[in-house]
């Protein structure tokens, strides 16, 4: 369920707009081609980690401790540049994982600012929806095991399908004829939407944890080829047929939903609360890569208490 959270998540919302600046044709090669490169990526990752795990003799291995160990049992002239490829790789993990909050953050509090204004007359600034949200996010956390977030990754999935349906409902509403659509528009706008295809699908960061909490880690493999093959489909074809409805998309296509319309309210409602829980899981990552070398240097006794202010203090400054 984290794995499914995590690759189909808001990113997909940006790719109609992704597929208007490409074109349908290039879109389309470049969402398979990096939906192909990313599974194999993860894949190899996840059998390096099982490998190293062996040779290292130990029951688990964070993604900077595979990245390491990778150089400490290769060749002998790379084995020195082991420990600094480990800072590098956490620094780039947590780098990626706090963007990600804080996107989520500004999206949760733009959508919810768009819903009271339309059914309201208050005008509020967004710090404003950020500051209202910071109570949940502190809370969240706080949670210090990846399983105990199960709850929260299926109730963020059922918010996430039952808005995706019903937005398909009004992609397929008066479907047009996507022949009049731009097959292609240039090569620069190419490598911007793989980036985008690569946000919306990425969960590198996640792999070493959710390994570390199942408990047949070796079905891991074949659960990522199914689930990210998976989710590239659902990516492609949201992003075509969004782009064939509304040929002019907004930067996230929900936008282009008709407020007025109970169906497409509570689709922006769904899709707002199915990001807010998916924001503990992306929170975990970075907790758990930096935490650890810092609790090390803090008194047992007062553990506890820099563990809560390090994790509340993180919130407070990715909402910033």
């Amino acid at each position: 369920m984290h794995l499914f959270k995590s690759t189909i998540g808001s990113g997909l919302l940006f790719l109609p707009r992704a597929f208007k600046e490409t074109g349908t044709i290039s879109g389309a090669a470049c969402s398979i081609l990096t939906g192909f490169v990313t599974m194999y990526t993860a894949i190899t990752t996840v059998r390096c980690a099982q490998i190293l795990c062996k040779r290292v003799r130990v029951p688990s291995l964070d993604l900077g401790e595979v990245a390491s160990s990778s150089f400490e049992y290769g060749p002998e002239f790379l084995r020195k540049y082991g420990r600094t490829f480990k800072a590098v790789t956490n620094v780039m993990a947590c780098f990626a994982e706090y963007q990600t909050v804080i996107i989520y953050i500004l999206y949760v509090a733009t959508s919810f600012q768009q819903v009271i204004e339309y059914f309201s007359t208050i005008v509020w600034d967004v710090r404003i929806y950020i500051l209202l949200s910071a109570p949940f996010y502190c809370l969240v956390s706080l949670v210090p095991n990846l399983q105990y977030l199960t709850p929260m990754s299926v109730v963020g999935s059922l918010f996430l399908i039952a808005g995706f349906f019903v937005t398909l409902y009004y992609f397929f509403k008066d479907m047009k004829s996507p022949s009049r659509l731009t097959a292609y528009t240039n090569f620069v706008a190419m490598p911007v939407y793989c980036t985008i295809f690569l946000f919306a699908l990425h969960n590198m960061c996640l792999l070493m944890p959710l390994e570390n909490s199942m408990k047949t880690p070796d079905h891991l493999p074949t659960i990522l080829a199914i689930s990210m093959t998976f989710s590239s489909t659902i990516y492609l074809l949201f992003g075509l047929f969004g782009y064939n409805k509304y040929i002019n998309p907004c930067d996230t296509v929900i936008k282009n939903l008709p407020l007025d319309e109970p169906a497409a309210q509570a689709v922006k409602i769904a899709i707002t609360l199915s990001v807010m829980f998916g924001y503990a899981i992306h929170y975990f990552v970075p907790v758990s890569i930096i935490w650890p070398q810092i609790m090390g240097k803090v008194n047992e006794d007062k553990r506890r208490i820099f563990e809560i202010v390090f994790r509340i203090g993180g919130v407070i400054v990715t909402s910033k």
